[in-house]
């Protein structure tokens, strides 16, 4: 929108038929949350709306972003069971309907100290990198209750600051690929400068420079594709730590 308009946030429960499933998504009818975003914004050409979602297209210049952003959301929509929907018309803006299966009962989850061998725990310090703030929280949630101290930071320059100051008491790194400033592997580098036998992990949606078969190379011991489950990031967590920490 270019910093000018409005941008509109609602949601409502509704009733979904077999109908109103788009034919890509393998979703059952039933009752279900929908979350819209609207925007007045420049809108979406018709060339365009096929390729919204694929991580390899994107309208935005280099400098400008890598739009992942709307790969990313689908991913963690299908895994909640739910679809998505796009409305846009130049010129006009864009409307976004999410929809997410709404439980019938109101469970309790149980402790994550009782589910056992799939959620390993551990008490060391992990310092987490992500320049969205949103997901840095998201894995801080994740690991806290298993016992892990997490340090959080959105700033891939300050996360370094920190570590200089704190090398010694930080036994793992878990840092984003695609950040302004330094980038994952630019980070990793400076501070095995530091600390040589520091365990990294690295996250990311979608990387020209770093990808699973040359992430070892670059000093990374795990290599981890957004968007992330909790047990695949305490899996990963407690092995590298198991592995590679001194």
């Amino acid at each position: 929108m270019d910093e000018v308009g409005i941008l509109e946030v609602a949601a409502e429960a509704q009733e979904i038929t077999s109908e109103d499933i788009p034919a890509n998504f393998t979703c059952s009818p039933g009752r279900y949350a929908m979350i819209s975003v609207r925007d007045s914004g420049c809108g979406i050409p018709d060339e365009m709306r096929e390729q919204l979602f694929d991580p390899f297209f994107s309208s935005k210049k280099a400098h400008e972003g890598t739009g992942m952003g709307l790969a990313t959301v689908q991913g963690i929509v299908l895994q909640h069971g739910g679809f998505i929907c796009v409305e846009s018309c130049v010129g006009e803006g864009s409307t976004f309907r999410i929809y997410l299966p709404v439980a019938e009962e109101i469970t309790t989850e149980e402790p994550i100290t009782s589910t056992g061998d799939r959620f390993p725990r551990g008490t060391e310090q992990i310092l987490y990198v992500d320049d969205e703030e949103m997901l840095a929280e998201l894995a801080e949630e994740m690991l806290t209750p298993a016992g892990y101290q997490v340090s959080i930071m959105s700033d891939s320059s300050e996360a370094l600051m920190l570590f200089r100051e704190n090398a010694a008491r930080i036994d793992l790194l878990i840092t984003d690929q695609t950040m302004p400033g330094l980038t994952g592997t630019e980070l990793i580098a400076e501070m095995k400068k530091i600390k040589p036998e520091l365990p990294v992990i690295l996250c990311t949606g979608h990387s020209n420079k770093v990808n699973s078969e040359n992430a070892h190379q670059q000093g990374v011991h795990a290599y981890l594709e957004k968007p992330l489950t909790q047990e695949q990031l305490l899996q990963t967590v407690r092995h590298v730590l198991d592995e590679y920490k001194e």
